[in-house]
């Protein structure tokens, strides 16, 4: 009995090395899918950084990084999140500028209003 439970457990082993990709060879597979730049819409929460050579003048843009937003999730744990909530109406309030239209840009739409503003 012992000697067909050895044979049963040492057919079960495939000893072959799969192969796939046969023609890929060595290196990277490059993808043609392009993956899509998301927009910003009302309630998302946007952590924005402004740095300068002075800290004293970009603390204040930073300041309301600070602020949080909390809520609670189903296991009654709390999520902190630091950063500036989009209005219902697609606006940040960004100190001294003011509010700013944000809903419907990317990031990096909304990165260059910043920047000339």
């Amino acid at each position: 009995m012992f000697s067909s439970l050895c044979w049963g457990f040492s057919s079960c082993v495939n000893t072959k090395k799969a192969i796939y990709f046969r023609e890929q060879g060595e290196g990277t597979i490059r993808s043609s899918s392009v993956v899509p730049e998301t927009y910003i819409q009302s309630n998302d929460i946007l952590s924005i950084q402004v740095g300068s050579l002075n800290q004293d003048a970009s603390s204040a843009f930073n300041v309301a990084n600070k602020a949080d937003v909390s809520a609670t999730t189903l296991s009654g744990s709390r999520n902190e999140t630091a950063g500036y909530l989009v209005s219902p109406e697609g606006y940040i309030t960004f100190p001294i500028l003011g509010e700013i239209p944000a809903a419907g840009l990317t990031k990096t739409q909304l990165t260059d209003t910043l920047t000339r503003m």
